[in-house]
């Protein structure tokens, strides 16, 4: 199968490894890329009628006006798959919008078992091709540490300078996390 994708930069490794992994052609361009060369746009407008599937991370860049109007020349003999931020940008989509949604936690929840198993959720799902895949699978992006572990062992201090006391200072919890505060 042959792919054209367009994507951020961060996820293109793990999309070039799944399709080497599963033998996939694939030809991938990032955003930022297509920023810095603007010329890419009527290379990409050449390029992308030889793919079996066209899959987009749609952002809000200005070059995509004009690949848009590529990519609707050629909906009409391929799938092609929209996803992005914004809800509105799977419109350009032309596959069924429970896809679109998958394929975008696909890359959302990110991984390379994520990546592998939405390429053959695509091979199946788009081309009836009899493969196993898994749905996706959020991974951890937090870290915890356990202050038992062997690497925090150390002997404890006898004196505190800095509160002239025996007793060690208060402890201060410093949290920072994208999505809500700890609970209990």
């Amino acid at each position: 199968m042959r792919i054209l994708s367009i994507m951020w930069s961060s996820y293109l490794p793990l999309l070039s490894e799944a399709a080497r992994v599963l033998g996939f052609e694939l030809t991938a361009y990032s955003t930022k890329q297509i920023k810095r060369e603007p010329g890419l746009v009527s290379r990409i407008a050449s390029e992308i009628g030889k793919a079996d599937l066209v899959l987009l991370y749609r952002t809000s860049d200005d070059f995509w006006e004009e690949l848009e109007q590529t990519v609707l020349t050629v909906k009409d003999r391929m799938p092609v798959v929209v996803v992005g931020p914004e809800p509105s940008f799977s419109a350009l989509s032309n596959v069924n919008p429970e896809i679109v949604a998958t394929v975008y936690k696909y890359i959302l929840f990110g991984g390379a078992g994520n990546m592998r198993n939405m390429l053959d959720y695509l091979l199946s799902n788009l081309f009836g091709e009899t493969v196993t895949f898994a749905f996706p699978e959020p991974l951890p992006w937090r870290a915890s540490i356990i202050r038992r572990s062997p690497a925090f062992s150390r002997p404890r201090p006898t004196s505190f300078p800095l509160t002239g006391s025996s007793s060690p200072p208060p402890r201060r919890l410093l949290w920072a996390s994208s999505s809500r505060a700890p609970t209990g």
